[in-house]
């Protein structure tokens, strides 16, 4: 199972691997919305995410 942290909420998920795009529609999360953090790195949505990787979810904030 992978471990997804959401800074913005402070709860914690756990997931199936796969992509990152697939464990964020799995979570109802828009990946325009937020970061993903593997190992202090900012990581694509197309990127494979293995059994016991830790993501964290970083809201994005725009203005204008």
């Amino acid at each position: 199972m992978v471990t997804v942290h959401d800074e913005k909420t402070g709860t914690t998920h756990t997931a199936q691997k796969g992509t990152v795009k697939d464990i964020l529609s799995t979570l109802n999360i828009n990946s325009e919305t937020v970061l993903v953090v593997r190992d202090n790195t900012v990581i694509t949505i197309d990127k494979e995410v293995q059994d016991d990787d830790v993501l964290t979810l970083l809201s994005v904030i725009s203005g204008g």
